[in-house]
């Protein structure tokens, strides 16, 4: 099993581009978030791909989006960003060592530098609010380029 697992986290409701993670910047209609999937997929590290999105009706087209493309989406809260990220990893990677959160307003990310960016879990985000601890779980990173 792979160890090495990337979070998107994303929802139709940008206030500066609503409907972004759906949004078509390629002649053949291909989806941003269907974009930064196949980017990742391609990775040499092979990770696991995990998107997770919000329990609003105006987010349902994101995980149907990600059922085509054979991709685990988790929903939950829109509040709390932290429980959402923490609730999706439980859900579909507890094993995972390595964690990294694709943005998806990134679709022409290089995401073999994804795994030189990871930092010790308890300095993170997760540890900070005291979130329950994945387990297993060493390394969260937001990556932005």
């Amino acid at each position: 099993m792979n160890d090495y697992v990337v979070l998107i986290a994303t929802r139709m409701t940008s206030s500066r581009l609503p409907g972004k993670a759906l949004v078509s910047y390629c002649p053949d209609g291909m989806t941003n978030l269907e974009q930064i999937v196949r980017r990742w997929q391609r990775s040499w590290r092979a990770p696991k791909i995990v998107v997770a999105t919000t329990t609003d009706v105006e987010d349902k087209p994101i995980e149907a989006r990600c059922n085509t493309l054979d991709v685990p989406c988790y929903r939950g809260v829109r509040d709390d960003v932290v429980s959402l990220v923490n609730e999706s990893l439980l859900a579909f990677a507890p094993d995972a060592k390595y964690i990294a959160r694709g943005m998806n307003d990134s679709p022409l990310v290089d995401v073999d530098l994804g795994g030189s960016a990871t930092i010790n879990y308890d300095s993170c985000a997760l540890a900070q609010k005291k979130a329950p601890r994945p387990p297993n779980a060493i390394a969260f990173r937001e990556l932005s380029y």
